[in-house]
């Protein structure tokens, strides 16, 4: 009796982690893309599925957003977490807080461009740890191409290395 308590209080503890973490799973394209633009407003433009090398598989998302930006939106398919969202392309005169814990877009390029001047050519934020990481890739004068991390609440740059490619 004591053991089916216990197993009992253990699954509802998990069941309210799996929810708070994200959710529910997403099975088709079409719940992916609406928990995309739930993140990032704008419309789904593509949805496919992915399997990593490693980590669970992953629905990677097209978003269209107001500027014309195509934003790319990573969610793992089983709990509907956010794992990634970046843009490679541009144009980057937009703004965005795809999450709450992390600072705004514009913030974190201000910080970024303070850091090692020159013109940003692709951003990305990722979940890490228990938080989140933004990365952006800048192009100096000379054309060389830096990236800069920093953490997602605070902006507090972590590294700035250059680089011959996006990662």
């Amino acid at each position: 009796m004591k053991l089916n308590v216990v197993f009992k209080s253990m699954l509802a503890a998990l069941l309210a982690f799996a929810l708070a973490c994200g959710g529910a799973a997403l099975a088709t394209a079409d719940d992916a893309k609406a928990k995309a633009t739930s993140i990032v407003p704008g419309t789904a433009v593509a949805a496919e599925k992915e399997q990593p090398a490693s980590g669970p598989a992953r629905w990677i998302v097209q978003v269209k957003i107001a500027s014309g930006a195509v934003v790319t939106v990573e969610l793992e398919t089983t709990t509907g977490n956010l794992v990634e969202v970046k843009d490679r392309a541009g144009p980057f005169g937009y703004e965005l807080q795809p999450v709450k814990a992390a600072m705004k877009l514009s913030e974190a390029t201000q910080k970024a461009l303070a850091a090692k001047a020159g013109t940003v050519v692709a951003w990305e934020l990722k979940a890490a740890g228990a938080g989140w990481e933004y990365e952006f890739y800048v192009r100096d004068e000379n054309d060389r191409l830096w990236e800069i991390k920093m953490t997602g609440d605070k902006g507090a740059i972590t590294s700035v290395v250059e680089k011959a490619a996006f990662d």
